[in-house]
């Protein structure tokens, strides 16, 4: 039986809900640390985005964004995935990022966030709903998984390809 966005999200929440207990979100350090790299998206400063990020930290996408293994493990894999995300080139194809956190549950130093990340590619405009589980030690991300539903994209190979013309 296919597992809905929702259906992954409540489970992930009740995961980490039973695993130290929950606490407020604004409150638990965790939480700041995500948030803050989150918020670091819209600099698109690279440098400062990796800064939140672990040397050996663990990363996937569930679906894979490139067709390949979705598991990243280490922050120089980890930047050059994420580097044309965030690149602002007028002579690569015109985009726009913009992700809104839209709920936040935290425990026992894992954080969940539920937000919708806003791509303007060319002429395309994408709203994808991401649940993320991210893992939090010594104030830098260790483990981060995200859980998205690929279709959001039309084909992921089209959002992919656009992001590294050159």
């Amino acid at each position: 039986m296919k597992q809905t966005f929702k259906g992954r999200l409540l489970a992930i929440a009740f995961l980490i809900g039973m695993t130290g207990g929950q606490v407020r979100a604004a409150d638990d350090p965790a939480t700041l640390v995500v948030k803050d790299f989150i918020a670091s998206w819209q600099t698109f400063d690279i440098d400062k985005i990796m800064s939140y990020i672990a040397d050996d930290c663990y990363y996937a996408n569930e679906p894979s964004l490139t067709g390949a293994n979705p598991v990243l493990i280490g922050r120089v894999k980890m930047r050059e995935f994420l580097a044309p995300f965030f690149v602002r080139d007028p002579l690569i194809v015109p985009f726009k990022f913009h992700t809104e956190v839209k709920d936040t549950i935290a425990g026992g130093g894992g954080v969940v966030i539920q937000r919708v990340d806003n791509f303007q590619i060319a002429n395309g405009k994408f709203a994808v709903k991401v649940a993320g589980l991210f893992k939090v030690k010594a104030g830098k991300i260790v483990y981060w998984m995200d859980y998205f539903d690929g279709g959001a994209f039309g084909p992921i190979s089209t959002l992919m390809s656009n992001l590294a013309k050159k």
